[in-house]
């Protein structure tokens, strides 16, 4: 599973880059990621659909694949408030692997300088 880029905003206007992964058919945002059960393996804390959110092209400098047009509120980056609108799933039955899913964050570790994008109280983004 390929993991892609989503520049984001909240609701302050502050920007973040996210990761994205595909999971039944559609993309969705990931805020937090967790120690998965085996070695090396990396599981969402919660996911964030991206379906009916509308996106455009990223603006330069940000290297991402999409950028929303609108902003996230902090309470569902965070996990304080489950959402419907957008859909938000707690701890998605998804694991990844860091060796091979995530070689593109890999390559553009260097400009985002591989610290959490939000301050989460937990391990962070990754």
């Amino acid at each position: 599973m390929a993991v892609r880029k989503l520049l984001f905003r909240t609701e302050d206007g502050a920007p973040f880059i996210g990761d994205v992964i595909e999971y039944q058919d559609e993309f969705w945002l990931v805020p937090e990621w967790l120690e998965g059960p085996t070695k090396g393996t990396l599981c969402p804390a919660r996911i964030i659909c991206l379906s009916g959110l509308p996106t455009e092209n990223p603006a330069r400098p940000f290297e991402a694949d999409w950028a929303l047009k609108g902003p996230l509120h902090t309470d569902i980056l965070y996990g304080r408030r489950l959402s419907q609108k957008p859909r938000v799933i707690p701890r998605p039955d998804v694991f990844l692997r860091v060796d091979t899913d995530f070689h593109r964050w890999k390559e553009i570790q260097s400009w985002q300088t591989g610290r959490p994008l939000l301050p989460l109280p937990n391990k962070g983004l990754r």
